[in-house]
């Protein structure tokens, strides 16, 4: 990637975090911080997309680190996740049904959502990062 690029992108980043620091609202500094996190994390993909390395020739760990966007949750799962950090499978595969419920905004509507995915591709909530396959 050309430093051009870099540049440009990296200004993206100071641009949310600047609006994350300068929230006017006090109760939608989280908000800021949660935009400016996800778009980070973007830019940063875009720069130096990360695999990781067995991840290569092994589907269940590309599976695993893929983002819970491309699963067609809810927007209210997928908002109730995000606030607590839970953006690809193996973040939510290491949650349990308790600390899912815990989420705000996150209900027995969204568990069941979660679960019935979960439950598609073989997984579970609970389960231990040593019995993860990445």
């Amino acid at each position: 990637m050309e430093s051009d690029d870099l540049r440009e992108k990296l200004a993206l980043v100071n641009e949310f975090l600047a609006k994350a620091s300068s929230a006017k609202h006090p109760g939608r500094t989280a908000d800021w911080n949660t935009l400016a996190m996800r778009s980070m994390a973007d830019i940063v993909g875009a720069i130096a997309p990360h695999e990781p390395s067995s991840a290569g020739d092994n589907p269940a760990g590309r599976l695993m680190t893929e983002k819970l966007e491309t699963f067609g949750l809810s927007n209210r799962t997928m908002n109730s996740l995000g606030r607590g950090n839970v953006f690809c499978i193996y973040d939510l595969v290491l949650e349990t049904s308790s600390s899912l419920m815990a989420m705000k905004g996150f209900g027995a509507g969204c568990l069941s959502e979660v679960e019935a995915l979960l439950d598609k591709l073989n997984l579970s909530l609970g389960m231990e990062s040593k019995d993860v396959d990445l």
